[in-house]
């Protein structure tokens, strides 16, 4: 029969060399039945004619020729197998360092990500690492096995690797979730510190909002008593403390360039709400402090029994009146 062909497959490697071997067992009991055939045809050529031994010979010699190619091709064939494995498992020990090596580095430049300039660029990091971490444990399986197959074929060249890979496996696991935990704060601060310059503008547009509602009055009495009643509290120094403690907090880790941009944003932000309250507080001071109320302003009455009162103390100030043209009337809401 026919030896089998070394396989090219690395798979496959272990039980052609189980095969080969199993023949190379069975060569000592072919090399008896070998000999045990010669000794009986000498025995047989001493009473053999000339042409019988001839083709006794003959045979004997062809059968020790075949034995021979057969027992050539199994050690040729086992060394070959053997050769095979060997560059396989030195080839299989070059890809369990690359890719501890690959684990290595990877570890190493999550640890140092390069700082970023805007929120998006931010958010953005801190996606691609929730990516990188789905995509890292969807290939644990695979390395785990990858691992104990590599341990059961005992290449002490690919061992060390082998236990590289499953150490730093692990440290890239834990590097990826400290990481996400540290970008999800950054994108959280960046957000706040985004939230708090804001925080001038909505003020801005409320007191905006505000004047432009007032200055469309018509009645002067409502117009002042409104712009009275906007408040000039002490927001503008609140909001700065915590726009100031909300920048501090994402300096280290913005661009200088994006630390510019967000420095321009705040001042402007800010000057264009310290603009508004100086001439809100400058158009409140214009104001006289006492509002005057007009002689026909009508109070609301609860109920009939206050209407007749109110008619009676009327119809009073109407006979005081004309007796005394000095009395004010307006003295009464002073």
């Amino acid at each position: 029969t026919k030896l089998p062909s070394t396989p090219t497959d690395a798979a496959n490697i272990e039980t052609h060399i189980a095969l080969i071997t199993d023949l190379e067992s069975q060569k000592s009991l072919a090399a008896k039945k070998l000999k045990d055939v010669k000794d009986l045809s000498t025995f047989v050529l001493q009473n053999t004619s000339e042409n019988g031994q001839k083709l006794i010979t003959a045979t004997v010699e062809s059968l020790e020729k075949a034995y021979g190619m057969i027992f050539d091709e199994i050690d040729a064939n086992m060394e070959t197998a053997k050769s095979f494995k060997h560059e396989t498992l030195r080839v299989r020990a070059k890809l369990y360092q690359r890719l501890s090596d690959w684990l290595h580095n990877l570890e190493n430049e999550i640890k140092e990500l390069p700082q970023k300039g805007t929120l998006h660029e931010k958010e953005e990091q801190l996606s691609k690492l929730k990516t990188l971490e789905e995509e890292i444990l969807l290939k644990e399986t695979s390395i785990i096995k990858a691992v104990e197959k590599g341990r059961k074929e005992n290449n002490e060249e690919a061992l060390n690797h082998l236990n590289d890979i499953d150490q730093r496996y692990k440290h890239l696991v834990v590097s990826i979730r400290e990481q996400i935990e540290k970008w999800t704060t950054i994108v959280k601060n960046h957000s706040d510190a985004n939230d708090a310059i804001n925080a001038f503008n909505i003020n801005s547009d409320q007191i905006e909002s505000k004047m432009n509602e007032i200055e469309s009055m018509n009645d002067q009495f409502l117009k002042t008593k409104a712009m009275k009643e906007i408040k000039c509290d002490d927001d503008y120094e609140t909001l700065t403390s915590k726009a100031n403690a909300a920048i501090k907090k994402i300096k280290d880790e913005t661009t200088t360039e994006g630390m510019e941009a967000i420095a321009k944003q705040y001042l402007d932000s800010k000057n264009r709400l310290k603009n508004l309250l100086s001439i809100l507080i400058s158009t409140k001071e214009k104001i006289d402090p006492q509002i005057v109320v007009p002689e026909k302003f009508e109070f609301p009455l609860s109920d009939e029994s206050d209407r007749s009162r109110a008619s009676s103390v009327a119809s009073d100030r109407s006979d005081k009146k004309k007796k005394s043209s000095k009395l004010n009337p307006l003295r009464l809401f002073k």
